[in-house]
């Protein structure tokens, strides 16, 4: 009866009794739809946008929906009260956890990576502690990072005996993130290792976490029989000031080895001295093309404006690749010869470098939001400048223009990402429309107003439910309010 009544609201004509876009009447009709489908994947993510929106007085609904006969809809339906009614949903989490297969647990480590905190994300991380299978043991330790230090440390000290190698690296960075140094004794115990790559590793993590005592270790671990070992421990050193292992940088920086040159060239960055920067000006002018689009990809993360300009030379590059990569590191600077460069790019036919050059935009955008990047992202996603007319439906844009879309929804000043969720609600693509619609429902991106309204109607099942849940977070009183 409910999916019949929701039914009748959406197709009752357009007339003057038809709910208006946006209006209470025509949200409920069109959730009830999503909540009655006989489609399971509908209604789990109907119940997933339910649970995004914060609207605690749905909470009945979602309840309901914990006795579906499918166990997608269940999990869909504990994930919404994870968010709507935390507290209650622990016990059951904790109990769906002790039962679940490899699938199911999969997904609710998910689901206690994107809560973080609170009572399920706890029960979750508890659960999964007692579990032995070592892919459960990866997730925990990134799972840390939602942990307040005290916590963190006595989930992440039994993991460093974990057999997984894997698991012990990741429980030893996030150690360190936390400010525990428990990790040291088993990092110098990993730099004698008979396995090469194990050393390597240990070499590599102790200077990205910054850890002084290790000079000593790292000074042997520098001398190793094996290249890549000894190549990990200069630069370490090198990242904790130890001047004569940055001179081996220097030389490193030269390699046509990638497993060396992009770790050498990021630390010449970090280091941001004279000789550095004369070594990365000079690896500008490199022969291979391969290397210089490399050193503007290690200069992109710079946040010196200085250190990032070494860049400019390669916007006259002869190969699109390194152009593309100077493009991204200059434009949030405002280089107009850098926007230039990334229209090419974009009008390009090679997918290989769309995709690298809208993953670097994206990335630096969520870092350092601000107007140059946002502009060119802003061209990743507008059909008139991704190539030819057709480009922005091919598959492969489609994915591009989303990748570059979110960043806009997610990061930067209100209005940014409000003016982008509107523009987005009325584009050409559904899959754009509906992450626009997701975005609002989740509180990433602002209410635009009448958009929102007007995508409640729109001809794309999935579109009409994100736009509905985001009415819930942003309630109307009446259409466009």
């Amino acid at each position: 009866m409910r999916r019949l009544v929701a039914a009748a609201l959406l197709l009752w004509g357009c007339g003057d009794g038809a709910p208006p876009p946006g209006s209470p009447a025509r949200v409920q009709a069109i959730l009830e739809e999503g909540l009655t489908s006989p489609s399971a994947e509908v209604r789990a993510a109907t119940l997933n946008l339910l649970g995004l929106s914060g609207a605690a007085d749905r909470l009945p609904a979602v309840e309901a929906a914990a006795s579906d006969p499918d166990a997608l809809v269940r999990l869909a339906a504990l994930g919404a009260r994870a968010r709507l009614a935390p507290a209650p949903a622990a016990d059951d989490a904790a109990r769906r956890f002790a039962g679940a297969d490899r699938s199911e647990r999969r997904h609710l480590l998910g689901l206690a990576a994107q809560l973080r905190t609170g009572p399920v994300a706890e029960a979750i991380r508890d659960a999964a502690t007692r579990d032995p299978e070592p892919g459960d043991r990866r997730a925990l330790a990134r799972l840390a990072a939602g942990l307040e230090p005290a916590a963190a440390r006595r989930l992440l000290q039994p993991l460093l005996a974990e057999a997984d190698t894997e698991t012990r690296l990741e429980a030893a960075r996030m150690l360190f993130a936390a400010g525990f140094a428990d990790a040291l004794p088993w990092l110098f115990a990993e730099l004698t290792d008979v396995a090469a790559e194990r050393r390597a590793a240990a070499a590599s993590l102790l200077g990205e976490v910054g850890e002084r005592t290790a000079v000593p270790a790292l000074l042997r671990a520098a001398e190793d029989p094996e290249g890549i070992v000894a190549a990990m421990a200069a630069i370490s050193l090198c990242r904790l000031g130890h001047d004569p292992a940055c001179g081996r940088i220097v030389k490193m920086a030269r390699s046509r080895d990638a497993s060396l040159l992009r770790p050498a060239l990021a630390a010449l960055v970090a280091l941001g001295d004279g000789a550095a920067r004369a070594a990365l000006a000079e690896a500008v002018t490199d022969p291979d093309a391969g290397v210089r689009a490399a050193v503007a990809q290690a200069l992109l993360t710079s946040d010196d404006a200085a250190t990032r300009a070494l860049a400019e030379p390669l916007l006259r590059d002869a190969e699109p690749g390194p152009r593309a990569a100077a493009a991204t590191a200059l434009v949030r600077d405002g280089h107009e010869a850098a926007r230039d460069a990334i229209r090419e790019a974009f009008g390009r036919g090679d997918p290989f470098l769309r995709r690298q050059l809208v993953e670097a935009l994206a990335a630096t955008y969520r870092r350092r939001p601000g107007p140059g990047l946002a502009k060119a992202l802003r061209a990743a996603w507008d059909p008139a400048v991704v190539g030819e007319p057709q480009a922005a439906t091919r598959s492969e844009d489609v994915a591009l223009r989303a990748l570059a879309l979110q960043a806009l929804l997610e990061a930067g000043a209100p209005e940014a990402r409000r003016d982008a969720a509107a523009a987005a609600l009325a584009d050409a693509v559904p899959e754009l429309r509906y992450l626009a619609a997701r975005a609002i429902t989740a509180g990433d991106a602002p209410d635009p107003g009448a958009p929102l309204d007007e995508a409640t109607t729109d001809p794309v099942p999935s579109v009409r439910l994100a736009a509905a849940a985001a009415c819930l977070r942003h309630p109307r009183r009446s259409p466009g309010g």
